[in-house]
């Protein structure tokens, strides 16, 4: 069985095209009359989109590592434990749980969203995707 879950090859690809954007931009304003400037907006554009791509491209998704399931996005990862999950939705994917104090927690996994308007596709692997996320949880509260 799978333990890691990653979004549709689609949603990986699609990603080079706003940070391929945002790179192209930022490195189209060069300008040698006002260096710093530029150099400013160089330097600040490329890293972030560079950094966002190989996150998105990489390590997007969700994986269980043993009674933990981590969710990995564009900026940062966060371990959640299966027995605090309390529900994972489908479309705009998220993950509704309790901390250690018992406060509410929503964590977004934008990595398996498939609205709005999704290719049918897209929409499936999503929903796989979620459900064995679902099954994870399941097996999760009957060893508790």
């Amino acid at each position: 069985m799978r333990r890691r879950l990653r979004p549709h090859i689609l949603q990986i690809v699609g990603m080079f095209i706003p940070t391929g954007v945002l790179i192209f931009a930022s490195l189209s304003v060069w300008n040698p009359d006002k260096p710093a400037v530029s150099l400013i907006l160089v330097l600040v554009f490329c890293p972030v989109s560079l950094y966002v791509l190989v996150r998105w491209v990489g390590f997007a998704g969700v994986r269980r590592h043993g009674d933990d399931l981590i969710v990995t996005g564009m900026f940062w990862s966060r371990r959640i434990p299966l027995a605090r999950i309390e529900r994972v939705t489908f479309g705009y994917v998220s993950v509704r749980w309790r901390n250690r104090r018992g406060s509410r927690i929503l964590t977004p996994v934008t990595a398996l969203w498939s609205e709005p308007r999704s290719l049918d596709f897209v929409t499936r692997h999503s929903h796989e995707a979620v459900s064995k996320v679902r099954v994870w949880v399941a097996e999760a509260s009957k060893d508790a």
